[in-house]
């Protein structure tokens, strides 16, 4: 086991994992070491994001459009295993390095020699789930809170509008309403990897932007590496 995977375990007691029988308490510890708590200073908005990977001294966060949207300013908190529910870090001065409004992507830049307290993986192309419904892992900052788990179901794939005139995006249709909060935090498939961007909500059911949305949006702003290298 890798030192990450240890100190995981070691502070499961810690972290509000839920008993599942298709997520692992200590893939749960991981999702939540990974996940961070966004707020945008400029409006006060408060969301979600999931920590890619850190190189050359940048660590790269994705999250949705809505939550960062005319920030000029952001706050990013992290959680390790030593500090939950505290944040671990507070950082100022995260890059908004790529943004989309439809379908409500962003991916975020942060200056720091800091190791991430984790990271989670893109899942790649060829091993997005096809068949529905599905078991599902979602991570997000409820009303700003720190970062809990909600295990849920994949129910459909679909294209919706945000804006009558707006292009179509392609999302993941799940089981239950994500709370305030927990927009641009990550969907989870049962290998930990990330297939949807928490974006929306209605009636009783969440919305997630979809895995083939995120791929050619990344691949468009030269970021293709942040899953094809996975």
């Amino acid at each position: 086991m890798t030192w990450a995977v240890l100190l995981t375990l070691a502070h499961l007691g810690q972290f509000p994992t839920v008993d599942s029988q298709d997520f692992a308490k200590a893939q749960q510890a991981t999702a939540l070491l990974s996940t961070v708590r966004i707020v945008n200073l400029t409006n006060k908005f408060r969301g979600t994001g999931a920590i890619l990977k850190s190189a050359g001294g940048y660590t790269f966060i994705l999250t949705a459009e809505h939550v960062v949207d005319q920030a000029e300013a952001l706050e990013i908190a992290t959680f390790s295993a030593d500090s939950y529910p505290r944040p671990d870090r507070t950082y100022r001065g995260a890059e908004v390095v790529a943004k989309l409004h439809d379908p409500d992507l962003a991916l975020l830049r942060l200056s720091t020699r800091d190791r991430p307290p984790g990271g989670l993986k893109i899942c790649p192309p060829k091993l997005v789930p096809k068949e529905m419904p599905f078991p599902v892992m979602s991570v997000g900052c409820s009303l700003g809170e720190p970062p809990t788990i909600l295990v849920d179901r994949v129910l459909d794939k679909k294209r919706v509008r945000k804006q009558p005139l707006a292009e179509p995006t392609l999302v993941w249709e799940a089981a239950t309403k994500h709370s305030p909060g927990r927009s641009g935090g990550p969907l989870l498939d049962q290998r930990g990897n990330i297939i949807g961007v928490c974006t929306g909500r209605t009636g009783n059911f969440g919305f997630y932007c979809h895995t083939q949305e995120i791929h050619q949006w990344l691949k468009k702003n030269g970021f293709e590496y942040l899953y094809e290298d996975q």
